[in-house]
């Protein structure tokens, strides 16, 4: 097909405006991000970039109309073909200025040398504005000379005026004029000198005394840990027969930039604060254990009485499990340091006390609501508090705490994200379950517990294919750390358990115990190995090759090698228990028993729990069943217990409480389920089976039966006879009725 003139003329104009616009663009975008790095680098005033905008906005208009005309004919316009094929090229008449003359006075004016020259002359005279500003700026010359207009401080901001240096005879001359400077400055409407109370607080958390002399270089230390801008110093001097009086700023605006502010708790040591305050955001919103808990033990030997340090030390042991005996200690040293605190501190250390130490939640409960009477948008006393009630099982009252606690910190700390994921699940909020934890990706991305959690909310609604996978991305990105190997093995070993494949599971816990094993953890080694022993005797019967694997691994660590508190007492009666082996079970009861009451009170629900099912290999039914549901009472966990408590009804012969318990196990939303699931879930599907089938029910008895198929589908051989038995049940089932 054949272009016309005027099709060609117009094709090649819009060719050239874009690459015109093209370069502009990249042109433009190349000033910006220099403007930008300068602002960042030099502490040019925030008003460059938009000046810098505005004239490139408006150069733009001029660049195109320059290219259109540049690219325009000089005499003439194509005219469409005639009939007979040939173009006619004729001038378009002007009333009284031909097109000629138009167009040689529009290409005149917009040249590309003028357009080029005009731009640099804007960019020169905002080069002239903001030098004249900066220099204006640093001679303190006009308005611009203040310390808001020159960037140092926002309006009304915060600044700590230092007891002025006294070179004068007269020993109260400075403090005379230190207070009369303080009350001057108070009239200023553009900043906010500290007030006396304030300077108090932070003294005291300085570990100093409340009416210290703050000289410089205190009141810079000072203004490090609360974030502050700036400072105000001066001194006093004799000159004749005299005083001259000299202040000064005493910050640059480049070094206070790249100040963050320091965490506000009490300790004599600034090192010390900022390894607190790097090891709180390394394990808050970085995810980084590790590395927080070797920034806590630095800081710790800085300042011994460091009880905001040693408070987050036990908060992430109790979080990562198994290393109470730690915890229990940081927690505790804390608490007894309190007295030494404000009242912030002292309420919130008082708190993680009686609830993870002592295990008394209404002490617990009240220090926190004292902490948020004085502080009511404190956001860890508000998820700690909310934690109380989520041990209560007071689903939307945890909530709203949790959610108020993100409003008032929302990218600080990741704790309330997945405390409100966990209690929206639990009541059966699965969007907004899987909501929050988009939102918690979005704000503290590559945090592990990203993966951990969408893996939990995967398997805990039947999807163990894309739970695997979200295990397996977690372990890649994690591949360095010991303590995730272990985290992760043990993940895709519960996936694994849960569909019947014993031997991958088997496989993915030793694993864990090698992981366990390289961070020098024994009591996950020995944990682990008492869990692989259980799964062998609860699936395959085999209590000998179960009690070979947990002898091997108490050879390695004896129980002795460990703290009395993270010896596995209970997992070992649990697992004697189930092992016909009573005796051996009670053994390791009356050992657990003889440590400090007060310290076990925590771990009750557990103790509950291996009474019971002592009690039931002993055949003391009723006893177990008292047991058990005093398990269930006693932990947040609303799914734990069910499934071991339905077996205790059904052995007692109560067939109604034991269908009305293994439903509530199978049909109740937990997060956490998947652990529990690789025990119990299957032979729930079996038992509430036989147990529909002997009432008759065979609609509700192929439910079941088949829950059980589907669940094994990909079951290791071993298993499949109980699969098939399930499938012979149907089919009688079905042709029954």
């Amino acid at each position: 097909m054949a272009w016309t003139p005027q099709e060609m003329l117009t094709t090649f104009r819009k060719a050239r405006l874009l690459r015109v616009l093209l370069v502009y663009l990249g042109a433009s975008f190349a000033v910006i991000e220099a403007v930008d790095i300068l602002i960042d680098s030099v502490g040019l005033p925030d008003w460059v970039l938009p000046g810098a905008v505005v004239l490139l906005l408006l150069g733009l208009p001029i660049i195109v109309a320059t290219a259109l005309v540049q690219a325009a004919p000089d005499t003439a316009i194509a005219k469409p073909s005639t009939a007979d094929g040939a173009a006619e090229v004729e001038a378009e008449p002007m009333p009284a200025t031909t097109a000629a003359d138009v167009a040689a006075t529009a290409k005149h004016w917009l040249t590309w040398r003028k357009a080029i020259m005009g731009g640099l002359l804007a960019f020169a005279l905002l080069g002239i504005a903001v030098t004249g500003y900066t220099v204006m700026r640093v001679l303190g010359i006009g308005p611009v000379g203040s310390l808001v207009a020159k960037g140092v401080l926002d309006e009304g901001e915060r600044i700590i005026l230092a007891d002025f240096e006294n070179l004068t005879a007269d020993t109260t001359l400075a403090i005379v004029v230190t207070e009369a400077l303080r009350i001057d400055l108070d009239q200023s409407p553009l900043i906010r000198i500290a007030d006396h109370q304030y300077v108090a607080g932070v003294l005291q958390r300085m570990g100093s005394a409340a009416d210290a002399s703050v000289d410089a270089e205190l009141a810079r230390e000072m203004a490090i840990r609360e974030g502050l801008k700036a400072i105000i110093t001066g001194e006093v001097g004799a000159v004749g027969g005299g005083y001259m009086l000299s202040a000064e700023i005493g910050e640059s605006l480049k070094s206070i930039s790249a100040n963050e502010p320091l965490a506000k708790v009490t300790t004599s040591s600034l090192d010390g604060l900022r390894k607190y305050t790097l090891a709180r955001r390394s394990y808050y919103v970085v995810g980084d254990e590790a590395k927080a808990l070797s920034l806590l033990e630095e800081a710790i030997a800085l300042d011994s009485s460091f009880a905001a340090a040693w408070a987050v030390t036990g908060v992430i042991l109790t979080n990562r499990f198994g290393e109470r005996a730690r915890a229990v200690e940081a927690l505790t040293k804390a608490y007894e340091l309190r007295d030494r605190m404000g009242d912030r501190e002292r309420y919130m250390d008082s708190g993680l006390y009686w609830d993870y130490v002592m295990g008394e939640p209404d002490k617990a409960i009240t220090a926190y609501r004292s902490l948020l009477d004085i502080y009511p948008d404190d956001s860890p006393a508000l998820n700690n508090l909310a934690n109380m009630y989520y041990d209560l099982r007071e689903w939307e009252r945890a909530e709203e705490m949790y959610r108020r606690s993100i409003e008032v910190d929302d990218s600080a700390n990741i704790i309330p994200f997945v405390n409100i994921i966990q209690v929206q699940f639990f009541q059966g909020k699965y969007d907004e379950a899987r909501a929050s934890h988009e939102t918690m990706k979005r704000w503290f991305p590559g945090h592990p517990w990203n993966g951990s959690y969408g893996s939990a909310l995967a398997s805990a609604r039947g999807d163990y294919v894309e739970a695997e996978a979200q295990v397996l991305a977690l372990r890649e990105a994690q591949k360095e750390s010991p303590r995730w190997r272990a985290s992760t093995s043990w993940g895709l070993s519960n996936l694994a358990y849960v569909q019947g494949k014993l031997a991958d599971g088997e496989r993915h816990r030793r694993d864990a115990m090698e992981a366990n094993e390289d961070r020098g953890f024994a009591q996950g080694y020995v944990t682990t190995a008492v869990n692989i022993a259980l799964m062998d005797v609860a699936f395959r019967g085999d209590i000998p090759r179960g009690m070979q694997t947990v002898d091997a691994a108490l050879s390695k660590y004896p129980l002795d090698s460990m703290a009395p508190l993270d010896r596995p007492y209970l997992g070992l009666a649990n697992l004697y228990s189930y092992g016909a082996m009573p005796e051996r079970a009670v053994a390791m009861m009356q050992e657990y028993e003889e440590i400090d009451p007060d310290l076990r009170r925590e771990n009750e629900p557990s103790h509950h729990m291996a009474k019971g099912i002592l009690a039931e290999a002993e055949g003391r039914f009723d006893d177990a069943i008292d047991e058990l549901r005093a398990w269930d009472a006693g932990t947040d966990c609303q799914v734990c217990a069910l499934a071991e408590l339905g077996r205790a009804y059904l052995a007692a012969g109560e067939v109604d409480s034991a269908l009305a318990v293994s439903e509530r196990y199978v049909e109740t939303p937990h997060l956490w389920r998947a652990y529990w699931d690789g025990i119990y879930l299957a032979s729930t599907y079996e038992r509430l089976g036989a147990l529909y089938e002997q009432r008759g029910d065979a609609q509700k008895a192929i439910y079941y039966y088949g829950k059980l198929i589907d669940l094994w589908e990909d079951a290791d051989p071993e298993l499949l006879p109980r699969v098939e038995a399930a499938r012979r049940a149907i089919a009688a089932l079905s042709s029954d009725r």
